[in-house]
Order: structure tokens, then C-alpha cells, then sequence
């Protein structure tokens, strides 16, 4: 039963310091803890151009939901679409109902602007998961993270050319697509669009040899949603330490952060290739770049069904490059929709 005292409301940004207090309460995650690391609990939503905060109090700020309104492809058709993020119950609360309140109050906003709403959960997230069931939501599709640490690696055999995103992403509708659920491609001068898609750009890069073709993208979420290590299994904490002794310290291993640590890591989005060799090229050209910019991790987000992507991970052993799974949760609510997408690409700023 949820308490009377409970106040659903609107969040404003004076609430930021309250909402990160709150937020460092909510580490995610089981064999990998993560907590994050923000310039304001309000710096991802403004990734959208259109978003709403809402928030539970009870004497003290205990429950947060986010939500945006944007365009998507479903199915070669644009639908306006709401996300969901950012959900936080205070532990000290939970299972009294909050998340279903900020659920309610998310769906009355949602109905008059959306076709269908979707969220991300990785197969761990069980508050993400519950968000899902709230809604009504099913799986529709999955894909990957390929975690991949940035050290020692054999030198590029072919250079890469720096390009825009909008590049990239021609290349790969071109080369990939068409996609089931995807995020509209960055088209013209819509100045807008363009400064949103550029807050977290690092680079993009397209490599061409022959016939063969593979591009990407790179997004540096430090200051938007920046991952803190605050635990990891017991066996990279044993590796860690026995990297430092002799003779494992005479040569080179991938970092493994301590707790506490913010994580410099890039995602890699929009990754297309036309074969292994080409991508496991692109990847090598990535890698030394990072390593030139103190990057220690490179999450490769990508399809699950990619042929490619065993190419990439054959560069480096696979205990230190997982592939952690993740799930498109959605629900129709003015259309119809497939019950799988056999292609989905997902769009950077929801990540």
C-alpha cells in the first residue's frame, strides 16, 4: 500500500544534487557494479528535444523516471516514440508501490504523444526489467556489448579516414540496413539535431580496402552518464593484484579499474563492416587511437547476430573482452508492432 504522504511530481533542476544523492544510492548491476557520474541528474534528458522528469517524494526525494518523446523508424515508417530512463527508487522504499506511481504518471504523458514506448534493460537490471512490466512491454529484440579493454595490439595495416557521423550513417544504410527500429538517420542542417548528436561525438571513421568496407562512430558519455566501478567479481580483483607481482608485471595487461574509479571508455555505435577482416582492421585503428587518448575500454554496441564481430574480439583474449547482452523492451500504443525486429540499431543518445 503506498503511503498518502507520497507526492508524485515535476522535476526541476534545483532538485539535480537531491536526484544524484538519490541516484548514488542505486548502484546497477550484480557481477559488475556500476554507479554514475553526472554534471546534472538532468544532463541526459537533455540529449532530447522533448523530455519530462517526474518524482516521488516523501519528506525526501525517493523515486525518479525519465521519459522522452522522439522520431523512430519502425519498420521504414516514422512514428513518434517515447523512452524510458533513468529509474530510481530509494532502497529504503521499495515495495511500496513508488515505481508504479511514476509509471502512471509517465503513461498519462505518453498516450498523447506516442505510437509506442520502449526501454533498454541488461539481462542483470531488474528494476529496468520491472519498468518494463509496468508498462505492459515485451521483448522484441536483442543486442550486444562487446567490451573491449584498449592495450597492446598489432599496428593497423590500413588507415582509416576521419569523416562525420552523417558519413557513417549513410554508409551504413547503405551497407546494413534497412533496420526494423532505428533512430531517424542525421540528415541536412538541422542545427538542433546536429548539436545534440555532437555533445558526446569523439570521432567517426570510415575504412575502405577494395571492395570491402566498415565504419564507426565514437561517443565519450563522461560528464552525461559517466560509469563509477563500485564492485566487480572477485576474480578481476585477484587479476589485478597479481598483475602487479612478478614476472605478470613485465608486460602489458588491460586496465582493470579499482572501486570508486570513473571508467574513460568510448562507445563505438553506428559499427558496420562487410566482412571480418575489414571490421578487426577498422577496430585495430580504433584501439590505437583510444590508447593516444587515455581510453581504457571501448564498448562496441552492436547486433547480436553480426558475423564480424568475432573477427574484433579474436584481437584480444576473451575473458578480458565480454559480451554482455542486453534487451529492447517496447509496447505498442497507437500502432502495431512485429513481434520481433529481425534488425535493430540503436541510437546513441539513448545509451
Amino acid at each position: 500500500m503506498v503511503d498518502t504522504k507520497l507526492v508524485i511530481g515535476e522535476y526541476t533542476p534545483d532538485q539535480s544534487a537531491e536526484a544524484l544523492r538519490l541516484e548514488r544510492l542505486c548502484v546497477q548491476g550484480k557481477a559488475y557494479r556500476l554507479s554514475f557520474n553526472r554534471s546534472t541528474f538532468h544532463r541526459r534528458a537533455e540529449n532530447f528535444a522533448s523530455y519530462r522528469i517526474v518524482t516521488a517524494r516523501q519528506d525526501q526525494l525517493i523515486g525518479v523516471l525519465g521519459m522522452a518523446q522522439k522520431e523512430m523508424m519502425l519498420c521504414g515508417r516514422p512514428v513518434p516514440a517515447a523512452f524510458l530512463f533513468d529509474l530510481r527508487v530509494h532502497p529504503d522504499f521499495r515495495g511500496r508501490g513508488i515505481a508504479r506511481c511514476l509509471a502512471r504518471e509517465a503513461r498519462n504523458w505518453i498516450l498523447p504523444r506516442a505510437d509506442l514506448a520502449y526501454t533498454y534493460t541488461m539481462t542483470e537490471n531488474s528494476t529496468v526489467s520491472y519498468l518494463g512490466e509496468l508498462f505492459g512491454m515485451r521483448v522484441v529484440s536483442d543486442y550486444r556489448y562487446l567490451v573491449m579493454p584498449t592495450y597492446r595490439s598489432k599496428a593497423p595495416q590500413l588507415v582509416a579516414s576521419a569523416v562525420t557521423p552523417q558519413e557513417v550513417q549513410e554508409a551504413l544504410w547503405r551497407v546494413a540496413g534497412p533496420f526494423d527500429f532505428a533512430a531517424l538517420p542525421i540528415v541536412g542542417d538541422d542545427a538542433p539535431t546536429q548539436r545534440r548528436y555532437q555533445t558526446g561525438h569523439v570521432a567517426s571513421w570510415i575504412l575502405q580496402h577494395g571492395p570491402e568496407l566498415a565504419g564507426c562512430s565514437a561517443w565519450d558519455n563522461r560528464g552525461i552518464l559517466g560509469e563509477v566501478m563500485a564492485g566487480m567479481p572477485a576474480w578481476l580483483d585477484l587479476a589485478k593484484k597479481l598483475f602487479g607481482t612478478w614476472p605478470f608485471n613485465r608486460r602489458s595487461w588491460p586496465h582493470i579499474p579499482t572501486p570508486g574509479e570513473e571508467l574513460h571508455s568510448w562507445y563505438l555505435y553506428d559499427f558496420f563492416a562487410t566482412d571480418g577482416e575489414i571490421a578487426r582492421q577498422l577496430w585495430l585503428a580504433i584501439n590505437a587511437k583510444a590508447q593516444e587518448c587515455g581510453i581504457d575500454y571501448c564498448y562496441l554496441v552492436h547486433d547480436a547476430k553480426e558475423p564480424w564481430i568475432r573477427a574484433i574480439r579474436s584481437t584480444v583474449p576473451a575473458s578480458f573482452a565480454p559480451l554482455v547482452p542486453y534487451s529492447l523492451l517496447a509496447v505498442p500504443i497507437h500502432c502495431q508492432l512485429p513481434v520481433t525486429f529481425s534488425r535493430l540499431l540503436v541510437d546513441v543518445l539513448d545509451l
